[in-house]
């Protein structure tokens, strides 16, 4: 079994595909190179031929795929279910998301590989402002010596953080165990690194965080649609004009609320949201699209996430959204990538992998 898969999700799209030089030479740089990597692409017919080039270069194997996203579940800017891509296709023991405008140290899959595979890894969110001195856009170079290192309190913690920005890796049993990155509650809020690392968190995983080995690179972010700068090949469901009017309301007319608010507004619809509570989480759904909003009672997310320590799975079937992951994975395994991705597709309604057990 390959012991490390590089999972990217690549939304961005430039016409010379600097961002995707970036990411492969960082790959193709690494000290060692005992690893694979699936590229989920928003964009994958029309970047195909340049990833076809550029794959030539580089001795790792790429597993160019669509991402394809849920039919019935309408999304506005964020769909967290693309962070679990690669750890459901993948059969490596590991894998490590790998966001764009981040570039990584060349020693990154050297160090991972040393350490023992149930450790929770986080990579500090080092912010840098980019430069041509920086980074060489054509070639994809980066100048090591023009990055500045980072030391803070935060760099050396010894435990799983809630600040690591969903850049980390862990044991695809470990991940299974969590049910993976929550595919119900986040279409409208970035808070899907706090959500599944308290579950890791209460799971009892042990933590660790890694400095100065994934750098991001300052940019714009977090405004466009399902994340992507261009319209996305396999269109995500949109919100009714109705859910669509009242997100334009809210940031338009009363600013950027609180969650607990946000969830309050969202739910007093009560001719067209039903109400959904499972122990002491609840959420509003709209009947038309089936956009989903947690109806939270804290503007504390952390607090949130982490006062019930039996909160270690991420929700399943909410609706018909957020599957069963380790049924999905089971099924998944030893199959060709072509099959896994026409299950993957069938998965999003399936209810096989709607169920608890």
């Amino acid at each position: 079994m390959i012991p490390l898969t590089y999972a990217v999700t690549l939304a961005d799209w430039t016409p010379q595909q600097d961002m995707l030089r970036m990411m492969l030479r960082c790959l193709g740089d690494q000290t060692c190179q005992d690893f694979d990597v699936i590229l989920a692409d928003h964009h994958y017919d029309a970047r195909k031929s340049s990833v076809d080039e550029l794959s030539k270069n580089y001795k790792f194997k790429i597993h160019h795929i669509p991402i394809i996203p849920a039919p019935h579940v309408a999304k506005h800017y964020i769909d967290c279910s693309v962070f679990n891509v690669g750890w459901i296709l993948s059969d490596a023991e590991r894998c490590i998301r790998y966001s764009e405008w981040r570039f990584l140290d060349p020693k990154l899959t050297e160090t991972i590989l040393d350490e023992p595979k149930e450790l929770f890894l986080d990579f500090y969110f080092h912010n840098i402002q980019e430069t041509p001195k920086l980074w060489n856009r054509e070639t994809g170079l980066i100048k090591w010596e023009e990055v500045p290192l980072f030391n803070d309190p935060d760099t050396d913690i010894e435990q799983i953080p809630l600040n690591c920005y969903a850049n980390n890796t862990t044991s695809r049993e470990q991940w299974a165990k969590v049910n993976g990155f929550n595919e119900v509650d986040f279409n409208f809020f970035h808070w899907e690194d706090i959500d599944y690392n308290a579950r890791c968190r209460n799971s009892g995983f042990r933590g660790k965080r890694l400095s100065n080995m994934m750098f991001r690179i300052d940019h714009p972010y977090g405004l466009e649609p399902n994340r992507a700068n261009r319209p996305c090949e396999k269109p995500f469901k949109q919100p009714c004009d109705s859910c669509e009017d009242l997100i334009h309301y809210v940031r338009y007319h009363i600013g950027t609320p609180t969650h607990k608010e946000w969830g309050s507004i969202f739910a007093a619809r009560h001719s067209q949201v039903s109400i959904v509570e499972r122990g002491f989480k609840k959420w509003a759904i709209c009947n038309k699209c089936n956009f989903i909003i947690p109806i939270l009672d804290t503007e504390d997310i952390a607090e949130y996430v982490l006062r019930d320590g039996n909160y270690t799975k991420s929700p399943i079937n909410v609706n018909g959204s957020g599957r069963n992951l380790q049924i999905l994975i089971d099924d998944l395994k030893g199959k060709s990538m072509a099959t896994k991705l026409q299950i993957y597709e069938d998965s999003w309604t399936n209810e096989r992998y709607l169920t608890l057990s």
